[in-house]
């Protein structure tokens, strides 16, 4: 499933994108049942902080598996897979220079994928899943809370997860320092579920 988001809002937030994908919830393996995001009404953004300012990315591709029991949450399963190629900015330069080989390294590593090992309530209109991100060649256990409010054959979900970008070795050489583009990005994700 494809889902175009408005165009960045600062250009130098493309850094930022990297770790978003990895983010938002995922998960996989469950029983019933089964969920899909609904077309433009969900997205997924990246925000951090470059050259002083708030830095936003967004995330043009990504589709969810999601098989989610409210009345069973450690029966579900949810799967994020993001098109790394598709994370951008609005500006091209800044674009290309964050699909290369310093940053997503898209012709290598297309994928941004999270899949959940656990999740946990909902209570109080609040849940959280536990699971894998990988990012590049790296997969780090993460835990990614939200807010859920289900109405008849709707889910709607929001959270957000904030992520150490050089955790998963993106920005290499001079990016690496947080000098220009901070190393916390915070993964904000806004997804609506119908059956």
């Amino acid at each position: 499933m494809a889902h175009r988001i408005k165009p960045l809002l600062e250009p130098s937030g493309y850094l930022m994108s990297i770790l978003l994908l990895g983010v938002a919830l995922s998960a996989k393996g469950a029983t019933t049942p089964t969920w899909k995001l609904e077309g433009e009404s969900s997205k997924i953004e990246l925000v951090g902080v470059a050259e002083d300012r708030k830095a936003v990315a967004e995330v043009g591709h990504f589709d969810a598996n999601v098989d989610l029991n409210l009345k069973n949450p450690s029966a579900s399963s949810v799967v994020v897979i993001v098109d790394a190629a598709s994370i951008t900015t609005g500006d091209a330069t800044i674009d290309a220079m964050l699909h290369g080989r310093k940053w997503f390294k898209v012709e290598r590593y297309p994928e941004i994928v999270f899949r959940s090992t656990e999740i946990l309530g909902p209570s109080e209109g609040k849940m959280s899943i536990e699971g894998e991100l990988s990012v590049l060649d790296t997969t780090r256990e993460v835990v990614v809370p939200m807010e859920i409010e289900q109405a008849e054959s709707r889910i709607h979900v929001q959270g957000s997860l904030e992520l150490d970008r050089t955790d998963y070795d993106v920005g290499q050489a001079a990016w690496r320092s947080d000098d220009t583009v901070e190393h916390e990005v915070k993964v904000v994700f806004d997804l609506t579920l119908v059956r």
